[in-house]
């Protein structure tokens, strides 16, 4: 496995850009803006359009707002010279700096403790100062700027039955300060579009499993990945039944790079329809770790499901493949070895 920007492996921002024509045909000689680079899904971006750029001569501009300049020159290295890294603090203000950019990638909202998913007032000020920051951005090669803000699923609510569509959603949302960033980022973007002032789209992103997902945050299948790395017993804390699916990251930026090529309207959730119970997960991880069982230390909670509707997505995107649970994993666990001391 050769490792490549941000140390992802080179072999998955190859199949991020498996449609290269259509993937050079959109980005060529564009400038390109990215709120939330450094995150998981952010860098997986980012360093995927820096891949691109490099091996296809795309002649593209790619601009990133972060807190830590410093932190994003580490993460991307060389590959990021050329380009255009600013320093701002979003939880704090809308930057006062004007840009220009042909496509916007807005996924400036924390979803970890450690970049401050805690903290509710800067999570959602972080996530609507982006927003209110792209609405003034101009674009000097097309005639508005394209914004493809990176919604989540879990605008849906807690789910106690499968979606049937992307339009399910529930009358009576669930009120918490993720939820509440998202569905503010898109009102603020959606009258923007009504005023001519920018294209928008909002993918309602699901769940995900690949290097660079944290192991020790709130991700179940991250911390079932830890403890079978460190040769124990499974732990799912929740009930055996509840359900979730994953989408391995290099298909997930294959498709937030020609979703904007489509111009669709329609709700787009992104996400794998193959479902798994937390239990055969759990099994699943032991059985390629550790080999020490499962245990279940509060299974009575309520189960609950996230697991997408992709029927507008699968459309747009006939016969793409979702990469198995399975291999996701065993990609996942050789890249955590590698990394290893």
């Amino acid at each position: 496995m050769k490792r490549s920007t941000a140390g992802l492996p080179e072999e998955d921002l190859i199949s991020a850009c498996t449609d290269i024509d259509k993937v050079r045909e959109f980005y060529a000689n564009r400038e390109i803006l990215i709120y939330g680079a450094t995150g998981f899904i952010g860098t997986w971006l980012t360093s995927s359009l820096l891949y691109a750029n490099q091996t296809l001569g795309l002649n593209s501009k790619i601009k990133i707002i972060t807190r830590n300049s410093q932190a994003a020159l580490e993460r991307f290295g060389k590959e990021i010279q050329n380009h255009y890294v600013h320093q701002h603090d979003l939880s704090a203000s809308v930057p006062s700096e004007v840009f220009t950019a042909d496509l916007i990638f807005h996924g400036a909202t924390p979803s970890r403790k450690s970049t401050g998913s805690d903290n509710g007032d800067a999570l959602i000020s972080s996530t609507l100062n982006a927003a209110r920051h792209a609405v003034s951005v101009k674009s000097r090669n097309i005639d508005r700027p394209h914004v493809v803000h990176l919604n989540s699923g879990a605008i849906y609510g807690k789910q106690i039955t499968r979606l049937r569509s992307e339009n399910d959603l529930p009358t009576t949302l669930e009120s918490n300060p993720y939820i509440e960033s998202k569905l503010g980022a898109d009102e603020i973007l959606s009258k923007a579009e009504l005023k001519g002032l920018i294209d928008f789209q909002s993918p309602r992103l699901f769940a995900f499993g690949g290097p660079l997902l944290p192991l020790d945050e709130h991700f179940a299948i991250g911390n079932f990945l830890a403890n079978g790395l460190q040769n124990q017993k499974i732990e799912v804390q929740g009930n055996p039944g509840t359900t979730r699916s994953y989408m391995y990251p290099a298909d997930l930026v294959k498709i937030l790079l020609l979703l904007p090529s489509f111009q669709t309207k329609d709700p787009i959730n992104i996400g794998s329809e193959a479902s798994i119970t937390m239990s055969d997960l759990a099994e699943l991880i032991s059985n390629l770790t550790s080999r020490k069982g499962v245990y279940f230390s509060n299974p009575k909670t309520e189960i609950n499901h996230y697991v997408p509707s992709t029927s507008n997505l699968n459309t747009l995107f006939r016969g793409s493949k979702i990469t198995p649970i399975e291999t996701l994993l065993e990609k996942w666990i050789e890249w955590l070895e590698l990394r290893s001391p």
